[in-house]
């Protein structure tokens, strides 16, 4: 996966595999998460979004994807 930066204070970047809906994110101090059956869709508006923070927070983990660390 080839990750994108992104407009955060807490996200690095954030990276997308359309074969297994999985968006992995890198968050500022190192560490990786992927977050599995994710729709393209909200990773595309992860990487526009005004606030990448925000989006992530009140998207990614309110909808409970199932996600384990990675890095």
């Amino acid at each position: 996966m080839n990750f994108d930066p992104v407009n955060s204070s807490m996200l690095d970047a954030v990276a997308y595999d359309d074969g297994t809906s999985t968006l992995r994110v890198r968050f500022k101090n190192g560490t990786e998460y992927e977050y599995s059956g994710v729709p393209v869709t909200v990773y595309r508006a992860l990487l526009t979004a005004t606030s990448s923070r925000f989006y992530f927070d009140s998207v990614v983990n309110e909808a409970g994807y199932w996600f384990r660390q990675v890095g």
